[in-house]
C-alpha cells in the first residue's frame, strides 16, 4: 500500500481481532481438566505452606537481629525480600493476612530504603511488629483476612505506620 492508500484505509478492526485471537497450530489451550489437577495441587500443598512459613519467620528473625544490631543495607533487603516471596504466596494457600502483613512490611522497607541510616527505635519497631504478627498468624493458622482477629492486627500495623508517616 502505498502512503496515499493508507491514509484512505478502513480497517475492519472487529474481524480483525476475531482473526488474531483464534487459537493456532502449538498453542497451549489450558482445559478444566488441568485446572482442576492444578487446584488439587495445590491444595495438597497447603498443609506443607505453614512449615515453608516457620522457616520464613525463622529466616526472617535472623536478618531482623543482624538490621536492629547493625542497622545495614543489606540485612533490610534480606528481609525486604523475605517477605517479598511471602506475600506473594500468602493468598495462594488461603493465608491472605499474611499476604496483607507482608505486603505492608515490603511498604515500610522501602520507605526505609529511601532514607539513610541509622534509623530510630519507632523504624526499628516497625518492622518487629509485622514479624511478630506474621508469627502469631502462622501459629494460630489464621486464615483468610483472620476476622476479628485479623482486622485488630492491621489496624495495630497501621497505627504503627502512622506514627512514621506512612
Amino acid at each position: 500500500m502505498t502512503e496515499e492508500e493508507t491514509k484512505d484505509a478502513i480497517l475492519d478492526v472487529e474481524t480483525d481481532l476475531k482473526e488474531r485471537a483464534k487459537p493456532r497450530p502449538g498453542d497451549i489451550a489450558v482445559s478444566e481438566n488441568m485446572l482442576s489437577e492444578a487446584e488439587n495441587v495445590i491444595a495438597s500443598m497447603a498443609n506443607e505452606y505453614i512449615t515453608w512459613v516457620k522457616d520464613d519467620i525463622t529466616r526472617l528473625e535472623g536478618f531482623f537481629e543482624q538490621f536492629a544490631a547493625k542497622q545495614d543495607a543489606s540485612s533490610l533487603h534480606e528481609i525486604f525480600e523475605v517477605s517479598h516471596d511471602m506475600k506473594g504466596q500468602g493468598g495462594s494457600f488461603g493465608y491472605n493476612l499474611i499476604t496483607t502483613v507482608t505486603g505492608s512490611l515490603c511498604k515500610v522497607i522501602e520507605a526505609l530504603q529511601k532514607k539513610a541510616p541509622p534509623y530510630g527505635e519507632k523504624e526499628v519497631s516497625a518492622i518487629k511488629v509485622h514479624i511478630d504478627a506474621i508469627k502469631l498468624i502462622a501459629s494460630e493458622h489464621i486464615k483468610g483476612d483472620g476476622g476479628d482477629v485479623g482486622r485488630q492486627l492491621v489496624d495495630g500495623i497501621d497505627a504503627v505506620k502512622k506514627k512514621l508517616n506512612m
